[in-house]
């Protein structure tokens, strides 16, 4: 497929989406640089490192929080930066001053959350402590930081517990969970390639794709169900080979379930802050829709 074949995808991007995914866009298929899309990524840093400011749409709370910090880390991941650049050190100040203690984990909600228009999920409340965002933020951080730093340690003790949760883990993982350990395992590659415990771990991730992918096709587009992209955010990366025929049945499905205005609706709501989500709802289709045009680069399904 050529890429004039979805002009009226990257139309609606050019014209409804966040400056940040113009110039998404523009570095993933028009010769744009990184430094654009980073000046537009600086936006959403706060003075502490961290990211905030509706980053990720479903929360519109300012302050630094991990989510909004882990989605910058997507896109950072996306960039290839030196570990040295001043946004990863300044984003990794944030983290190390965040990361609770008690729980080995980074707090999944900020306190502050229900004082901004957000999505109920992101309603500040009592929860487990879990590996989404921890072990995606975890797999950049041992990456990119100093093996010798106590944040390189926090994040290695995040990695040593997500080992052991995925050794003993039975049944289905939770779909969010599961893509961050995917996340920070795809991040520890480099490293780890030759480690018993880590080649073990990622089988066991393949596995777990297998499991929570929705089956039924037809619920892809029109329920918040796990399709193949949900956990291949990548390729090469792990399971983008073994699921190769699925993202590619996903694509030509996707072009099918585009709306008249070429872009994909989302398939969840808010129930409050109608404005505010009438919002969130144009910024995510955006996003959406760039994150298929640069899945499909990737797999050559485009030109």
């Amino acid at each position: 497929m050529k890429l004039k074949d979805l002009e009226s995808t990257i139309s609606y991007i050019q014209k409804s989406g966040r400056s940040l995914e113009v110039k998404r866009l523009n570095h993933l298929f028009y010769g744009g640089s990184v430094d654009d899309v980073l000046l537009e990524l600086q936006k959403y840093q706060n003075d502490d490192g961290g990211f905030g400011h509706a980053l990720e749409p479903d929360c519109w709370n300012p302050e630094s929080s991990s989510i909004q910090s882990w989605t910058a880390i997507t896109i950072l991941r996306e960039l290839n930066l030196e570990s040295s650049h001043p946004m990863i050190m300044k984003l990794f100040e944030y983290l190390e001053a965040s990361f609770n203690h008690q729980t080995n984990r980074w707090d999944l909600l900020h306190p502050h959350n229900n004082i901004y228009p957000h999505a109920p999920w992101w309603e500040y409340r009592e929860v487990e402590p879990s590996f989404n965002p921890s072990a995606s933020i975890a797999g950049f951080i041992i990456r990119h930081e100093n093996p010798s730093s106590p944040l390189y340690k926090d994040a290695y003790t995040v990695y040593l517990d997500a080992l052991d949760f995925i050794d003993n883990n039975e049944g289905p993982m939770e779909m969010h969970e599961l893509r961050c350990l995917l996340d920070m395992a795809n991040d520890l590659y480099e490293t780890h390639q030759f480690d018993p415990d880590y080649l073990n771990m990622v089988q066991r991730l393949i596995i777990q794709i297998r499991i929570v992918i929705e089956t039924d096709e037809t619920k892809w587009f029109s329920t918040y169900s796990v399709k193949p992209s949900f956990m291949i955010k990548h390729h090469p990366s792990i399971g983008s080979d073994e699921f190769k025929d699925l993202m590619i049945k996903e694509f030509e499905l996707a072009l099918t379930n585009r709306n008249s205005e070429g872009f994909w609706p989302i398939t969840w709501s808010w129930s409050h802050y109608p404005e505010s989500f009438s919002k969130a709802k144009a910024m995510w289709s955006s996003i959406i829709s760039y994150e298929y045009l640069s899945l499909m680069k990737q797999f050559k399904f485009i030109e």
